[in-house]
C-alpha cells in the first residue's frame, strides 16, 4: 500500500471525526468574530452563494429552506434543521449532531439589513448587531441558512484551514501542557462529544487513533498521548490528500 492509499483509507475512517472537528473550530472561528468581521462574513458567504451556485440549485436551497420551516414564521429551528438534513440522505444521528454543533454554537447574530429589489440580504455601513431574544439566536432566518449552507459545503470540501483548528484546540489546552490524553478526549467536552458521535468510545479505539495520528515507525509501539498541534497536522494533511484525490479523479474523467 503506497502512502496516498494509506492516509485515503485512513480518512475514509475517520471522516465523521474530521467533519465535526473542522465544524467545530469553525463555530469557534465565527463566535470571536467582531461585529463587523461578522458583517463581513455574512456578505462574503451570500456573495458565495449569489455567484458561485447555478440558478436552479440557489432556487432548490431556497424552496428548502421554505418547506422544511414547518412553523412558516420565516425562521428555522434545531428540530426543523435536523428534518432538513434527514431529507438530504443524512443519517438521523448525524442530522441532530451536525444541528446541535451549529445551533448551541449561538452564532446566528440579528443583523439590521436591507433588502432590495432581488431579495437579497447584505450588511450596510457600519455593522449593526440587534439585541437578538434567546429564542431568535436558535433559529436559522433564510440570509442564515444560504450562508450555513455554504459554509458546510467548504468544510466537507476543504476544511477551516489549519491555522483555525490550531486556534480552537489551544482553547481546549486546559493544563497548557499541549497535550491530549486518551482520558481527556474521553471525558472533556467538545471532544468527548464528538468521540461519542464517532463511536471513538473506549480507550483502545482512542488509542488507536492517535497511533494512526502519530504514525509511528515502530508498529508496537504505544501511543497513550498526542501534541494538539499533531491532531491539527493530521486534519489539514487528510483533507489534502483527499483533495488531491478528487482533482485527479476529475482529469481522468
Amino acid at each position: 500500500m503506497t502512502v496516498a492509499e494509506g492516509e485515503k483509507r485512513i480518512y475514509q475512517e475517520y471522516d465523521a471525526l474530521i467533519y465535526d472537528l473542522c465544524s467545530l473550530a469553525t463555530i469557534h472561528k465565527i463566535k470571536k468574530m467582531s461585529n463587523q468581521e461578522y458583517c463581513d462574513y455574512m456578505d462574503k458567504q451570500e456573495e458565495i452563494f449569489d455567484c458561485d451556485l447555478a440558478p436552479q440549485e440557489q432556487y432548490h436551497i431556497e424552496q428548502v429552506f421554505k418547506t422544511w420551516d414547518e412553523s412558516q414564521n420565516e425562521r428555522m429551528d434545531e428540530s426543523e434543521f435536523a428534518g432538513c438534513l434527514r431529507s438530504m440522505g443524512k443519517s438521523d444521528a448525524t442530522a441532530k449532531r451536525i444541528a446541535q454543533n451549529w445551533f448551541s454554537g449561538k452564532i446566528f447574530r440579528a443583523i439590521k439589513t436591507k433588502s432590495d429589489r432581488s431579495g437579497s440580504i447584505w450588511c450596510t455601513g457600519a455593522p449593526t448587531i440587534l439585541k437578538a431574544t434567546q429564542h431568535q439566536e436558535n433559529e436559522l432566518s433564510l440570509l442564515h441558512f444560504k450562508v450555513l449552507w455554504i459554509q458546510m459545503r467548504e468544510i466537507q470540501e476543504k476544511g477551516p484551514g489549519e491555522e483555525v483548528v490550531q486556534r480552537w484546540l489551544a482553547t481546549l489546552d486546559k493544563d497548557r501542557n499541549g497535550l491530549i490524553e486518551i482520558k481527556e478526549f474521553l471525558k472533556q467536552e467538545p471532544l468527548s462529544g464528538a468521540a461519542k458521535y464517532c463511536s471513538i468510545d473506549t480507550e483502545n479505539k482512542v488509542r488507536q487513533l492517535f497511533f494512526n495520528i502519530r504514525n509511528p515507525r515502530d508498529e508496537d509501539e504505544t501511543v497513550d498521548r498526542i501534541r494538539f498541534h499533531e491532531l491539527a497536522l493530521w486534519i489539514s494533511k487528510l483533507l489534502k490528500r483527499k483533495n488531491a484525490n478528487e482533482e485527479d479523479t476529475a482529469e481522468e474523467g
